[in-house]
């Protein structure tokens, strides 16, 4: 910190540029402090990027939560998140001109996701975050030292003792912790049942799916939403350790439909399934949904671009005698898209493809026998999907076996029907 503050010193009534001078490693007690890139004006966009490291020993955070990839996960998490907190009880922010002399971090949804805000090394902890210094003077021409030497020597440390310090953290947020750390390892098992036994998802009873909108991905609350429990003709007891269990749908490998009426729930449930290939924080609702990681959702996208995609399986040959074996646009029909993506999803390598009748091209889905009788049996170059999804089905099955595990098709037309 001594080293710090002599630098900052000698910057006082220089212009904001000079900060890059502060390039290297500042020692605190505990932790490190270095600048990953600064910024060379104030209110610049982005701001300048920060890290603080430090060894898991000085963290005293559990070794058993660093057994696997997926605890990790959990730990990364979770402090990611303590630390935006953190940054919330303990940081004045726009102490500066032009918003300068702030704390920002990422924008953290309901899913635990790997990000590079936190690299959880052998032996070490890092975490990055947007730092801004603050500025001065009557256009912030001058870099404050004063108060950067005030966030520095205050709320830097009070924000990295209350978020990376194991001793530190009160009960409530030592159980938070150990809750991730279980909820990843419990989907752990999950999935591990789930190739064991041909199941492809698996939904849990008790399961909260539906969200506040389409763009809030926030639960609803309990007492406005019904908790999921499933069909006893799909309901599973899958073991877990400590000879302990968990109950709900399982979905078998093959071609699975959901139907009902409208605003019964088929598109949230699907959307929940989609979700389930990432983890979930505790309390999100739906933490034990658990997806098999190749899902891959398909649906109409009009106007997007095509390279070379064989999508002769659904598309016959084209007015003005356009073939589809490789079929190139820039300007793709919403059936063209819809075909094109599913070509492209199985080459990438998925085994679970989900429809969703709401955002597919209905002539792609299926052809009604009005539209049989007006265009005729051979006027319509469209095979719909309900007429090629067995076979794919079949074909494809085969091939993964192969491999040893297995495949899926998720469709959105009956005759399974989901409460």
């Amino acid at each position: 910190m001594k080293s710090l503050k002599r630098q900052l010193d000698s910057l006082i009534d220089q212009p904001y540029h000079v900060i890059r001078q502060l390039q290297g490693i500042f020692h605190f007690p505990h932790y490190d402090f270095n600048f990953i890139r600064i910024q060379g004006s104030p209110g610049a966009n982005p701001a300048s990027i920060a890290a603080i490291k430090l060894s898991l020993l000085a963290s005293d955070i559990p070794r058993q939560f660093f057994v696997s990839a997926q605890s990790r996960l959990a730990v990364a998490d979770f402090l990611i998140r303590r630390f935006n907190a953190a940054i919330t009880e303990f940081a004045r922010q726009n102490r500066g001109r032009e918003d300068s002399g702030s704390f920002h971090t990422i924008a953290l949804g309901q899913k635990m996701l790997a990000r590079d805000s936190v690299l959880l090394g052998h032996e070490t902890i890092e975490i990055r975050f947007v730092f801004s210094l603050p500025t001065k003077g009557s256009r912030g021409g001058q870099l404050d030292t004063e108060q950067a030497w005030v966030v520095f020597s205050q709320e830097l440390p009070r924000i990295v003792n209350y978020s990376l310090f194991y001793k530190n953290y009160d009960e409530a947020a030592k159980q938070r912790l150990t809750q991730g750390v279980a909820i990843q390892n419990t989907r752990q098992q999950i999935d591990d049942y789930l190739i064991a036994n041909g199941y492809c998802v698996f939904i849990n009873n008790g399961a909260r799916l539906p969200r506040q909108s389409g763009v809030d991905d926030q639960p609803v609350r309990a007492d406005k939403s019904r908790c999921f429990h499933s069909p006893l003709a799909l309901q599973v007891d899958i073991p877990l350790a400590d000879n302990q269990t968990i109950q709900g749908m399982a979905i078998r490998q093959g071609i699975t439909c959901i139907t009902g009426g409208g605003y019964h729930g088929k598109s949230t449930l699907l959307q929940a399934i989609l979700a389930g290939v990432y983890p979930h924080i505790p309390g999100d609702g739906r933490e034990y949904v658990v997806t098999r990681e190749d899902a891959f959702f398909v649906c109409a996208e009009e106007g997007r671009s095509i390279k070379n995609v064989d999508i002769s399986p659904f598309i016959g040959l084209l007015p003005n005698g356009i073939a589809t074996h490789s079929f190139s646009t820039d300007n793709a029909s919403g059936s063209t898209s819809q075909a094109a993506s599913i070509i492209e999803a199985m080459q990438a390598g998925s085994r679970l493809l989900l429809f969703d009748e709401d955002s597919s091209a209905s002539n792609f889905l299926v052809r009604d026998e009005l539209i049989k009788k007006v265009l005729g049996a051979n006027a319509d170059p469209i095979k719909p999907l309900y007429s090629t999804l067995r076979s794919i089905w079949k074909q494809h099955a085969r091939i993964y076996d192969s491999g040893g595990r297995g495949g899926a098709v998720l469709s959105c037309k009956k005759p399974i029907r989901v409460y």
